[in-house]
């Protein structure tokens, strides 16, 4: 059949392939191939040659309210003459950036100068001691710029934190730092109050944690810092009632307010680890004497004032009590 012969018309060529590479005078070909190719190898790397690479540049000390007119060279090409082996490590490295230091060149008025010795220092430090550089470019450049009006202004946390069953923050949450410094024009930092975070969700806090939120920014601005750290601490909390003496703020000194109790009782979630630090003024029970009515004897509902984060869901009871306005 037609299929047959051509299988076996492959076959023999194949296999008379397979024998003609794997005879004995083909692999010593191949094996000299091989040693000569390595040898002239390591003979071109060992001869001096040239290479030219460009390298990218990364500025340093570059102060934030700083704003260029043009841009400032993104790369340095070099010329670099040393042995084929070296030359060949800056090519295989070719990621490697030259660091360029300009914090102590902005006290020139509104020029800012890269010149060839800058570039070439800065390449050097990358080099290897017996590289030459030929040609370096760009020689020279001056970049006009112009300082940016500057605003400080807090950071908005944007946060849902739920802790655990049982447990509850027994901290305020912190962010740091809590402002930044925002540049920009004049009438566009006018404008801004606040920089918001991006959003954090925490479900089943148990510990402390602590995260990494970028900031929202607009494009046309600048910031001191675009992150912030968010640091968030929950843990168990128990129940505690004690007694609180009903505060009367705001009194003139012509007037006594009395308050019929004179105390009242109140049960609240504290923190495990705060318990037996509780102190009577982490809770103030209150009546504002410029909320009170003209009648010398009234009934008026109890606002409870607390500031520490360890303490939650105060209950008190009774949440009404009847005052007494007495001339003094």
């Amino acid at each position: 059949m037609p299929d047959d012969s051509v299988k076996r018309y492959l076959t023999y060529h194949l296999l008379k392939l397979k024998s003609f590479f794997l005879s004995k005078d083909v692999l010593s070909f191949l094996v000299f191939l091989f040693l000569s190719a390595t040898f002239w190898l390591l003979n071109a790397l060992n001869q001096e040659r040239e290479l030219t690479i460009s390298f990218p540049i990364v500025y340093r000390g570059m102060p934030a309210d700083i704003n260029f007119e043009d841009q400032l060279p993104a790369q340095v090409k070099v010329k670099l003459k040393d042995q084929g082996i070296h030359l060949w490590s800056y090519v295989m490295s070719r990621a490697t950036k030259v660091e360029v230091e300009l914090g102590e060149r902005f006290r020139e008025q509104g020029i800012v100068s890269i010149n060839s010795s800058m570039l070439a220092k800065a390449v050097g430090q990358k080099l290897l001691p017996s590289t030459l550089i030929q040609v370096l470019a760009p020689e020279n450049k001056a970049v006009r710029y112009y300082r940016l009006h500057a605003r400080k202004v807090p950071v908005r946390l944007q946060a849902a934190i739920h802790p655990a069953d049982q447990f509850m923050l027994n901290s305020a949450v912190r962010v740091l730092p809590d402002s930044i410094v925002v540049y920009g024009s004049r009438y566009k930092i006018g404008r801004v109050q606040e920089v918001p975070t991006r959003m954090l969700v925490l479900n089943d806090l148990k510990d402390t944690v602590e995260s990494e939120l970028q900031l929202v920014h607009d494009d046309s601005l600048r910031y001191s810092q675009t992150r912030v750290r968010v640091i968030s601490s929950a843990e168990m909390f128990t129940e505690k009632a004690v007694n609180i003496p009903v505060q009367i703020i705001n009194q003139p000194e012509h007037l006594a307010v009395r308050s019929f109790p004179a105390e009242v009782r109140a049960v609240f979630n504290i923190a495990v680890s705060q318990f037996k630090n509780f102190a009577p003024g982490d809770i103030q029970v209150v009546i504002d004497y410029n909320e009170l009515g003209k009648a010398a004897v009234e009934k008026r509902r109890l606002r409870v004032v607390t500031n520490q984060p360890f303490i939650s869901n105060v209950r008190i009871q009774p949440e009404e009590v009847e005052f007494l306005l007495e001339e003094k």
